[in-house]
């Protein structure tokens, strides 16, 4: 199984919007995507970061998934929401208890 992690820091007064889009655009739609395991949203309102990972089934789902548009859409609803653009990581989950 693989993750993609972004981590975003989000700007003053807009966590419950990003949060409020996450649940009712960005995951309705990411939830059909091929090889698409399941997401965690983490959220500190005391320093303002957000943090997505994403579970994929492969690699090749992940990757294809994150080179289509159909990524850019929904993270392009959220982005307005961000300090600067979110940093992104692909990991390989090599242990899961």
């Amino acid at each position: 199984m693989w993750a993609r992690v972004m981590t975003a820091h989000i700007q003053a007064g807009k966590m419950n919007e990003l949060v409020s889009i996450y649940h009712h655009s960005l995951m309705p739609t990411v939830r059909h995507f091929r090889g698409f395991k399941g997401a965690f949203l983490l959220t500190s309102k005391d320093s303002g970061n957000a943090i997505w990972i994403s579970l994929w089934e492969t690699e090749e789902d992940m990757m294809s998934q994150a080179a289509s548009g159909d990524f850019h859409e929904p993270l392009a609803e959220v982005a307005h929401t961000f300090v600067e653009p979110a940093s992104m990581e692909h990991y390989e989950i090599s242990a899961h208890e």
